[in-house]
């Protein structure tokens, strides 16, 4: 029984290895109880920072950049509550083009894939759930 759980434990910690941990939020430059936008992949270039709704990100300035149309990663680290799941959108003031639904503590380094390609840098606004 021991072998079985040890070889069970190395068994998961491999993959884990080969998959990637899920990133720490301190690495992806968001804190905790912020929805983050990243402009580049892998959580690199200018990222905006978020703790509420934002339908229209062409008033957002993030690092020198308009946020609209520039989101290639992004980080979910918000606090456990009600609203903590984000819905990610494409065009400003309208949710009805979901280009993805994030649940709290999910730090994806490339939006691909989503809900309706092409998704980088595309989109325009999010909705807290």
């Amino acid at each position: 029984m021991r072998i079985k759980l040890r070889a069970a434990a190395l068994a998961a910690a491999m993959i884990g290895f080969a998959i990637g941990a899920a990133p720490v939020a301190s690495a992806v430059n968001c804190s905790l109880g912020q929805y983050c936008i990243h402009e580049n992949v892998d959580f690199g270039g200018s990222t905006c920072y978020f703790t509420g709704d934002d339908y229209n990100y062409t008033n957002d300035n993030c690092g020198g950049l308009n946020a609209d149309n520039i989101t290639s990663s992004y980080s979910n680290y918000a606090r456990q509550a009600n609203f903590d799941d984000i819905y990610g959108y494409r065009h400003v003031n309208n949710t009805a083009d979901t280009l993805w639904y994030a649940t709290r503590g999910t730090f994806r380094s490339w939006v691909s894939p989503c809900n309706a390609e092409p998704c980088n840098d595309q989109a325009s606004g999010h909705k807290w759930v």
